[in-house]
C-alpha cells in the first residue's frame, strides 16, 4: 500500500512551541499546524509504494552534509495575501541549507524519484486557510510573523517523514532520520 511521503528538517520542541503561538486567536478558517507536527519540507515524494521506500530509506544514509544552522525570520503566505491559503515563517538565506536539499535531490535521482520543478522557497507552514479571512486579520498575522526570528537553529539530520490526511489534519509520522556528517 501506497505511503504519503517527504523529506524534512525537524525542528527543536522550544522553536516549535514559539511558532505555535504566533497564531493564539485564529478566525474560523485557518487551521494551524499542531506545534509537534512543525518541519521544514526540502522534498515532497506524494505517494510511494512499500518497496520504492525501502530502496530510499537504504539510501538517504548516503547524504554527505555537514550538520548547519538556519535562521528564521518573517513570514508570509501562499499564494498571495489576496488568496492565502498557507501561512509560513521563512528561512533566511542559506547555503548549506539549499546544498543539502540538492544532496537529497541527488539521492531521490539515484532512486529513480523525480523531484520538484518549482523553485525552493524554505519555510515553515504554521497553518492552512481554508476560507476568507476577517478583514484586518491577515494583515495582523503578517505584522506579527514579521517580527519573528529565529537564530542558529541547528541542522544536523533529515527525516523521511509518511503523512496520513486526517479530519483534523494531515500527521507527520517520522519513518527514518538520517544524521549530517
Amino acid at each position: 500500500m501506497p505511503q504519503r511521503l517527504f523529506i524534512a528538517i525537524g525542528l527543536p520542541e522550544e522553536l516549535r512551541r514559539r511558532l505555535g503561538r504566533l497564531l493564539p486567536q485564529p478566525p474560523a478558517g485557518v487551521k494551524p499546524v499542531r506545534p509537534e507536527q512543525l518541519h521544514l519540507t526540502l522534498h515532497f515524494l506524494g505517494d510511494i509504494d512499500e518497496g520504492a521506500a525501502a530502496e530510499l530509506a537504504a539510501a538517504l544514509p548516503e547524504i554527505r552534509q555537514p550538520a548547519f544552522t538556519i535562521d528564521l525570520a518573517g513570514g508570509g503566505c501562499f499564494p498571495s495575501p489576496r488568496r492565502p491559503n498557507v501561512l509560513w515563517v521563512g528561512v533566511k538565506p542559506s547555503e548549506p541549507l539549499h546544498a543539502l536539499r540538492e544532496s537529497v535531490a541527488d539521492v531521490l535521482g539515484e532512486c529513480g524519484r523525480p523531484v520538484e520543478s518549482r523553485s525552493f522557497t524554505p519555510h515553515v507552514t504554521i497553518a492552512r486557510v481554508s476560507r476568507r479571512l476577517p478583514a484586518g486579520w491577515l494583515e495582523a498575522f503578517l505584522a506579527n510573523a514579521a517580527r519573528f526570528s529565529a537564530e542558529a537553529v541547528p541542522v544536523r539530520a533529515v527525516t523521511l517523514y509518511a503523512s496520513e490526511r486526517m479530519n483534523h489534519g494531515a500527521v507527520h509520522e517520522p519513518l527514518g532520520q538520517y544524521p549530517l556528517t
